[in-house]
């Protein structure tokens, strides 16, 4: 289905999708909340937290990624295209907005909400299985369990949703601005190899 729709269709698909998730996490906070207050303490301002918990833990996920794609072949981190057809075409600002708007949505459904109500196993266990898409994947899947349950430890330990919406946003910025910028790349190889051939024949016909 995926590889029938075009790229904005895609993209498309992803904000409906937060959308979703976002009215579920408005709609379950009504319910499961005594007041706004209550969720409001979810969110505090420490500069050390947010500096080495939040930058820190998504900078040690992203080396640790970076690692593993040298380190194993393409086809383990291939997710069917749906990643590189969602953000090798945005700009830089573009993904800077999805990203957030990823991060903030999930981490107040899935931390915010459902590990403060049901606690952390079985909110790290939903959050996994929205990536229900790396089935087949297994280095994928594997990446995303454990990225799941490590956020639902940093909440578990914070208690603050500043955390780990920053993480996770750092996470995925990343990862969408290294396939932007390898796409580019491959682009513009791509086009010299053939300028180069264009150049080559050309060279060829005069010679005749």
């Amino acid at each position: 289905m995926i590889r029938k729709m075009t790229n904005r269709q895609v993209l498309l698909n992803v904000y409906v999708t937060q959308g979703f998730l976002g009215t579920i996490a408005l709609g379950l906070g009504i319910i499961l909340f005594e007041s706004w207050q209550q969720f409001y303490e979810l969110f505090t301002w420490h500069p050390v937290q947010f500096l080495f918990l939040g930058c820190g833990s998504a900078l040690l996920v992203i080396l640790l990624d970076v690692v593993l794609v040298m380190l194993l072949d393409e086809k383990h981190y291939d997710d069917g295209g749906i990643n590189k057809r969602i953000f090798s075409v945005l700009p830089v600002w573009h993904i800077a907005v999805l990203t957030i708007m990823i991060g903030a949505v999930e981490e107040i459904l899935f931390r915010g909400v459902l590990q403060t109500h049901i606690g952390y196993f079985p909110a790290s266990v939903l959050f996994a299985l929205i990536h229900i898409r790396y089935l087949r994947k297994p280095v994928l899947l594997v990446s995303s369990i454990l990225v799941s349950f490590f956020l639902g430890w940093l909440f578990l330990k914070t208690s603050n949703l500043n955390i780990t919406i920053i993480a996770h946003f750092l996470i995925d910025f990343s990862l969408g601005c290294i396939i932007r910028f390898q796409y580019k790349k491959t682009v513009r190889v791509n086009e010299e190899d053939h300028n180069e051939v264009c150049d080559h024949e050309s060279s060829s016909n005069k010679g005749r």
